[in-house]
């Protein structure tokens, strides 16, 4: 969390960077000392981001907001799956969410778009989701070099295990 801080573009964006990071940062110096030399690295340009953490994370907050808003728990053959898209795949998942023909839909903003979700609920399978995160009104996470353009798009997915391996064979 203390690394997502940097690349917030909300109102309290700045004073999240001089109140809330210098304390996170001073409990681990670690990630001090390895964020200082992989920005110095950068030519001061950017910081290192674990995508694997950070999908990790988004699949973890998938699961919860299921059970938050629908209280299904993913239990024994059910999962989630989180990815980082570039800007590029925005249109395609807008059109997913709002192409999904379910009445149950939910959306949340937290912080004052500190952290921002939309969700879809299957109706003939409850556990399965779709959702859109934004964090700091809208971070971006890094670029591929293939894709042209920004990658802040954060998305998962919940549902049976067989939908989930699917989805990680397509990569």
């Amino acid at each position: 969390m203390a690394l997502l801080a940097f690349g917030g573009r909300h109102a309290d964006a700045v004073e999240n960077l001089t109140t809330m990071v210098p304390k996170r940062l001073k409990k681990n110096a670690k990630l001090h000392a390895d964020l200082a030399a992989a920005f110095e690295q950068s030519g001061g340009t950017t910081l290192p981001i674990d995508h694997v953490r950070l999908e990790r994370l988004f699949a973890l907050i998938a699961r919860g907001l299921v059970w938050y808003h629908w209280q299904i728990l993913l239990g024994l053959g059910h999962s989630a799956i989180a990815s980082i898209f570039s800007d590029a795949g925005t249109h395609f998942f807008t059109q997913m969410l709002n192409g999904w023909k379910t009445p149950n839909r939910v959306t949340g903003n937290l912080g004052d778009g500190t952290f921002c979700y939309e969700g879809a609920q299957a109706t003939d399978c409850p556990q399965m989701t779709v959702w859109r995160f934004s964090m700091y009104d809208g971070i971006v996470f890094g670029g591929d070099p293939k894709v042209p353009g920004p990658s802040s798009l954060a998305v998962a997915v919940t549902g049976p295990d067989a939908l989930i391996q699917k989805l990680l064979s397509k990569g």
